[in-house]
């Protein structure tokens, strides 16, 4: 369990409050917040394409801070916040594609040309 690593803001006075013990795996990072609802949780993890929230088992759409960081809107109460990070993103599969398709034409740059 850690502590301190992440924020919950307020819409009105901009305070930052401490956001409860958390887990952090590879991949994964399980929160436990309290909220006094329309709060910002900020999650100091950057914003990247393959992160997918779930706030008490319900997805979540992701916000990012104008410094990268992950964001969630947290409604009110004691929750369970899992963000999960998943590479398989269709960027991902495009590099993967064109990587395996490069390989592929290697053999045919380096051919000897016959009858040249």
């Amino acid at each position: 369990m850690y502590r301190s690593c992440l924020a919950a803001r307020g819409p009105r006075d901009g305070a930052f409050a401490d956001a409860g013990a958390f887990t952090r795996e590879p991949g994964r990072v399980v929160l436990h917040p309290t909220a006094q609802g329309g709060e910002l949780l900020i999650v100091r993890e950057q914003d990247f394409p393959g992160w997918e929230a779930q706030i008490d088992g319900v997805a979540a759409p992701i916000r990012t801070t104008p410094t990268g960081f992950v964001a969630l809107e947290c409604p009110a109460g004691k929750h369970e916040v899992v963000l999960t990070y998943t590479s398989h993103t269709p960027a991902r599969r495009a590099g993967l594609v064109v990587s395996v398709l490069a390989l592929c034409a290697l053999p045919l740059m380096f051919r000897k040309r016959s009858g040249l």
